[in-house]
Formats: structure tokens, C-alpha cells, sequence
């Protein structure tokens, strides 16, 4: 496996860049948040850009807009990726798969894939000294350019990941544009979203930003009919 990306990466070298083509992916057949709204908005509004979307079967591909949409492991999805000029990250170079090596020699624009509010990266307790220089390594110094929602999350952004801080830009991010796009006027009943982040390790007390205790979840939920609200949770994906 590690030869497969290894040669991959090396071959790529030999193949012509497109300047105006970018490519994005995403791990376990995924078309969702920054990603999905950025190619979407590119697909529609900028076609200059030949934005390629890289996917692995055809499970899902009825949940695709128009576009152009290549299977990832095959000699299009391979050239796709080679040729493009800069490729869109959500979490890392392993949303490309065995294109790890091919993605890290492009320009890279990492999106993440929310605002930030825990520990993760080189400020995460679980990672050690070898851990750290790898993530930065391997990964991190990668990246040519990383969005953020505020200048608090641009300081936490380059502590995290050790990215020079004018590698990072305060733009919003492209899920949150899109939903104010769609935005209408307020009415009732209103709708509250929680969708609460993943940790990898056992977290000893209630939600830091709900906690989900009887009592007062029966007090908010009194407090929620009284005033019209329909409270939403949406699980993070791996906590399935």
C-alpha cells in the first residue's frame, strides 16, 4: 500500500498541471459541509475553475448537483488529481486516499470542517514529541493556505497546526455562507441546531456547552414549548 502511494506520488511528477483545475475529495464516499458548499459555489459561479469532485462508488451519487465527478480510484480519478493545480482539504491529505503523495506537491486550501473548540492537533494531550513533528511533518507544512471564521479562531488555527499565521485567512467558512444564503425571515416555530463535535476519548462530565442531564433537560424542554422552539441534535458522524 505504502509503494502504491509512494510511486503514485512520484509518477505525478512526470504529468503536466492545469492551472485552472482544482480537485476535491473526501474520506468514506463523503459530499458534505465546507467541501460540497465550496465545489458547489465554484461549479455554478466560476466553471473557468474545472472543479473536480473525486468520489469511490456510486452509492451516493444521486446526492450530487451538477458537476464533474470522477471515481476516485481509476486512472481518471488518478489524472484528475495529478493535473489539478490545487486540491481543497476537510481533515487531510488522507481524504485523498492513495493520492497522498500526488495532493502534497499541489497548492493545498484547507477548509477543516468547523470552528475549532477543543484541543486537537499539536495543543491534543495524546500527541507526543515524534507525534507533533509528524503531524507538522507530513501534514501541516503542506498547506498553502487555511480559512477561518474569526481572528480567534486564526490564533488558535496556527497554534494547532504550527501554519505560519500569514498562512491563514479570517474568510467564514463556505457551509456557514451557504445556510445564510438560504437564510429567510425568522418565524416560528424556531429552530435550534446542536451539533456537538467527536472526541476520540471518554469525556467524564456533561457537554461544556449543553449538558444533558434529567433535570434540566426536562426544564428545557418546558422552557422550549413555552417559547416555540424545536431543538435539533444532530450527532457528529462518529459517534454513529
Amino acid at each position: 500500500f505504502l509503494l502504491v502511494i509512494f510511486f503514485l506520488g512520484m509518477f505525478s511528477y512526470l504529468i503536466p498541471i492545469k492551472k485552472n483545475r482544482v480537485v476535491f475529495s473526501m474520506p468514506r464516499n463523503r459530499y458534505a459541509d465546507n467541501q460540497r458548499a465550496l465545489y458547489e459555489y465554484i461549479s455554478s459561479h466560476h466553471p473557468e475553475l474545472n472543479a473536480i469532485w473525486l468520489y469511490d462508488d456510486n452509492r451516493s451519487k444521486q446526492l450530487f448537483s451538477k458537476g464533474v465527478f470522477v471515481k476516485r480510484n481509476t486512472l481518471s480519478g488518478y489524472l484528475a488529481c495529478a493535473t489539478s493545480n490545487l486540491a481543497v482539504l476537510s481533515h487531510g491529505f488522507g481524504d485523498y486516499g492513495l493520492y497522498y503523495r500526488v495532493v502534497r506537491k499541489k497548492k493545498t486550501l484547507m477548509l477543516w470542517h468547523g470552528v475549532t473548540l477543543k484541543c486537537c492537533g499539536l495543543l491534543d494531550e495524546k500527541f507526543d514529541n515524534r507525534r507533533k513533528k509528524d503531524y507538522r511533518d507530513k501534514e501541516t507544512r503542506f498547506y498553502s493556505a487555511v480559512i477561518t471564521s474569526s481572528q480567534i479562531d486564526a490564533y488558535y488555527t496556527a497554534a494547532y497546526t504550527g501554519v505560519l499565521i500569514d498562512k491563514i485567512h479570517v474568510t467564514g467558512l463556505p457551509r456557514h455562507d451557504n445556510l445564510k444564503a438560504k437564510e429567510k425571515a425568522v418565524s416560528l416555530p424556531f429552530k435550534i441546531l446542536y451539533a456537538p463535535t467527536f472526541s476520540a476519548y471518554e469525556v467524564n462530565s456533561d457537554s461544556l456547552f449543553f449538558p444533558f442531564n434529567d433535570f434540566l433537560l426536562a426544564k428545557f424542554a418546558r422552557f422550549a414549548e413555552e417559547h416555540q422552539i424545536i431543538f435539533i441534535l444532530r450527532p457528529h458522524q462518529n459517534d454513529k
